[in-house]
């Protein structure tokens, strides 16, 4: 799989979202994937959560929430599964060994997931993806020569950071 960072590109702040979503698109060969800027401007990530998403959504600033991507897969016709379980987190980060965590685990045995990771104040998109016997974490946070661009992850690590949110592209393959 090909890591895209975001450190690349403009946004380079807050564009993990458009990285984590081109690294699917590539990976999936399913449409021409459109550039950086392109994509980044069809996920509004310069736009509030409440302009995109209404009063009622808590604002973390600016970047890509994952009602951005699930529209945006939408209206271009790619079909995606999504997991959101945003009440398995933090104090209830022990419940996630079944149900939804189980469910992230097994469909990364398919193909690759990217999932929101808790990152400070805000959140994070990074890409899970199986290779051979081990998980494999793709950080659009580095720059694709950093080796903590692709790095092993256990699972987990990967229990320890997940906000319960994730989405992969649906392909013939998977």
């Amino acid at each position: 799989m090909e890591h895209v960072s975001q450190k690349n590109n403009s946004h380079a702040d807050y564009g993990c979202g458009v990285a984590s979503l081109m690294m699917l698109l590539k990976h999936a060969q399913l449409k021409q994937v459109p550039p950086y800027d392109k994509l980044a401007k069809e996920l509004r990530i310069t736009e509030c959560v409440t302009k995109k998403w209404g009063d009622q959504y808590e604002d973390h600033g600016k970047g890509a929430y994952p009602g951005d991507i699930t529209r945006y897969l939408k209206n271009v016709g790619i079909p995606f599964l999504q997991i959101h379980d945003p009440d398995n987190v933090g104090e209830n980060l022990k419940n996630r060994k079944s149900g939804s965590f189980k469910l992230l685990i097994h469909i990364a045995e398919f193909a690759p997931v990217m999932i929101g990771e808790l990152y400070e104040n805000a959140g994070h998109w990074v890409v899970l993806c199986k290779d051979g016997k081990k998980f494999m974490r793709y950080d659009p946070e580095f720059l694709s020569t950093d080796p903590q661009a692709i790095a092993e992850v256990d699972t987990n690590i990967i229990l320890e950071k997940w906000d319960g949110c994730a989405i992969q592209i649906l392909t013939s393959a998977n």
